[in-house]
């Protein structure tokens, strides 16, 4: 399989993201690259298909990217703006179908997806639902479908980078 790059909008074209939507960060010189290297090489983990699950879509920030590889992009998220998100991509042409909700209860048939997304998702969930949370995503996906996610993991140099910004890192 070929590598691909992420496919980054202009900023501006994203809609507002929620306070906790790393979306700017993509952006930065250091840090986006830091970033935007992990949502490639979760892109770069996933197959051709047909549908695709983004769990925690945010700001859609992967959804060009995902069109690329995907007849079907759906996505679904508990704190995103799904109404103003989906006007955003219908204007670039770039078809999503977009719902409120989380993954302890995915409002999807069972065997639907080909492959469901979930970066910087997962270590939000409290330790006892981790088990529901991935039953339902097991339920959603087809048998011979993929699972890729991502969770933070506390390197040195993003630790002194994000202290050096002013944020607390515990």
């Amino acid at each position: 399989m070929t590598s691909r790059k992420l496919k980054l909008l202009k900023k501006e074209q994203y809609p507002k993201p929620e306070k906790s939507d790393p979306l700017f960060f993509y952006y930065w010189p250091v840090i986006g690259k830091l970033y935007r290297e992990r949502a490639e090489l979760c892109l770069n983990a996933l197959p051709l298909g047909a549908r695709v699950l983004e769990v925690g879509f945010g700001s859609g920030l992967l959804f060009p990217s995902l069109r690329e590889r995907f007849e079907e992009i759906h996505g679904i998220d508990l704190e995103a703006d799904v109404i103003g998100t989906q006007a955003v991509f219908d204007r670039l042409g770039i078809p999503t179908y977009l719902k409120k909700g989380d993954v302890l209860n995915l409002p999807y048939e069972d065997r639907f997806f080909d492959a469901v997304l979930c970066v910087s998702i997962l270590e939000h969930l409290q330790p006892d639902t981790l088990p529901l949370a991935m039953d339902e995503i097991k339920r959603v996906l087809k048998p011979s479908g993929t699972l890729v996610y991502g969770v933070p993991v506390e390197r040195p140099f993003m630790v002194m980078m994000f202290r050096l910004l002013g944020y607390a890192i515990r």
